[in-house]
């Protein structure tokens, strides 16, 4: 695929400059632009060496982060310099006072913002802050300045958390509002901007509101409206168009689960069931680079929100606290159910990516027949060892019962699964180096299971650049036979 994508746009405080990363033929470059004397300015382009998977300002300077490293760039001079990477993976930096010392805030679940200080040689956590019970948790070993500045964050993101306010100036109050399908962009409660597709970041510039869209047709871009244009005439109304693929999304037919269907009209080689990872990860009408591959080589794609999805009221979220393996299961294997009965004459494959790796797995050994195979992408197979060695050890703690209870063995994969079982069934893709579901339980697992396995020197687990999914979506329609 060569598609082209614009993404990780951030505007500064001032608003007076703003950046997006453009990537090309895995070629990542950043696009910084200024605001003078009423026109908007391309100021600067530099090509990186790695993928962004975060960034943000650091006043009028920017923090980049890749999987594995991060950076502090000078936008003035250009110059990239090196920072300590921490433990965790960056949301935003709070403030940088220099290369050894600076506090940042990391999502690694979505109920909470955890804050660390890093200084010299040591990391630690200064601050939590709960969403739901809007409580700040303050560690003693925090400063006052810190406290201040970690207050002003936290006000900022439960004032976008709770209202949906995307950005505020002069004023005016720009707001989003995101349907399954559809955007609306509001500017003082007027929509100047109904959009198919999934609105990520917008915010003002000038006379205009910059923002990203993707939708399932199509990669991520960065769009221009003129605001002041579009509160006095009609507001702009974008629909869906592909002549060859279509999209539906439903919360109450047959499947009784959230879900998007995603096809090819002319051609019907299979069905397709998608799991996304988090587990609070969702799907929406935003761009996926393997469900399109798929449907355009003419399967249909179901893209399933199981239980704990985000995006959706908080029960659906927390329904699946400490059931990990239980209730998606049970929505995953209706799911599968119903399909097999619309699609009676279509092949069935699973795909699931990391928590939904480990789901499609787990829906391989307990169900006994419907899937012709299953196909999981750095997925983890053995809940101990995540516990003990992965990097994603809170989600196994926060979506699973106590590790040392009798109840992981009823969902754990590598306690379920007898000799040769999978021989044929299951094909896992991992890379060699991932942190979150590390190869060895995969190659253990393997051993026992008789499954198939790839380990890529160079996959990442958080992907950005079209050409990895790419490969992935190559080896599975490659084995599934062309």
């Amino acid at each position: 695929m060569n598609f082209e994508l614009d993404y990780q746009l951030n505007c500064n405080a001032s608003h007076n400059r703003y950046f997006f990363i453009h990537l090309k033929e895995s070629i990542a470059t950043i696009q910084i632009y200024m605001y003078d004397r009423g026109e908007t300015l391309l100021y600067r382009t530099i090509q990186l060496s790695f993928h962004p998977i975060s960034s943000g300002w650091i006043n009028d300077d920017i923090f980049l982060l890749s999987d594995q490293e991060l950076f502090y760039l000078d936008v003035n001079t250009c110059s990239l310099q090196r920072l300590y990477l921490p433990k965790y993976k960056i949301a935003d930096f709070v403030y940088l006072a220099h290369q050894e010392n600076y506090v940042y805030s990391t999502i690694v679940d979505p109920d909470y913002i955890d804050f660390y200080k890093r200084t010299n040689d040591e990391e630690f956590q200064v601050a939590r802050y709960n969403f739901r019970k809007n409580n700040p948790l303050f560690s003693e070993v925090i400063t006052l300045p810190e406290k201040e500045l970690i207050e002003n964050y936290i006000n900022e993101c439960r004032t976008s958390f709770e209202e949906g306010i995307s950005d505020e100036l002069n004023g005016h109050v720009l707001k989003l509002e995101n349907s399954p399908l559809y955007s609306k962009i509001f500017i003082d409660k007027s929509c100047i901007a109904t959009v198919f597709g999934y609105v990520d970041r917008a915010f003002f510039f000038g006379s205009d509101i910059i923002y990203t869209i993707s939708s399932l047709f199509s990669p991520s871009s960065v769009q221009t409206i003129n605001y002041k244009n579009n509160i006095l005439h009609a507001p702009i109304i974008q629909s869906e168009s592909n002549s060859l693929l279509s999209v539906t999304y439903c919360s109450e037919d047959i499947l009784d689960i959230i879900h998007y269907t995603f096809s090819n009209t002319t051609k019907k080689r299979g069905l397709i069931v998608m799991l996304h990872g988090g587990p609070a990860g969702k799907y929406s009408n935003r761009f996926d680079p393997m469900a399109y591959s798929f449907a355009e080589k003419g399967f249909a794609v179901y893209l399933l929100n199981y239980p704990g999805s985000a995006g959706y009221d908080y029960s659906y979220q927390e329904e699946l606290y400490g059931k990990g393996g239980t209730v998606d299961l049970i929505a995953i294997v209706k799911s599968i159910n119903a399909l097999k009965q619309k699609y009676k004459d279509c092949p069935l494959y699973l795909i699931g990516d990391s928590y939904g790796g480990y789901l499609a797995i787990l829906t391989l050994i307990k169900m006994e027949s419907g899937i012709s195979k299953v196909y999981a992408t750095n997925a983890f197979t053995d809940i101990r060892y995540q516990f003990l060695f992965s990097s994603a050890r809170s989600v196994i703690t926060k979506y699973f019962p106590p590790i040392s209870s009798p109840e992981i063995r009823k969902v754990n994969p590598i306690d379920l699964v007898s000799d040769g079982q999978l021989k044929n069934r299951l094909l896992i893709i991992n890379g060699v180096n991932d942190p979150y579901c590390p190869k060895q339980q995969i190659l253990q697992f393997a051993e026992v299971s008789g499954c198939d396995f790839k380990l890529l020197a160079d996959y990442p687990h958080y992907k950005v650049d079209f050409k990895e999914t790419d490969k992935i979506s190559n080896i599975i329609i490659h084995d599934i036979g062309e």
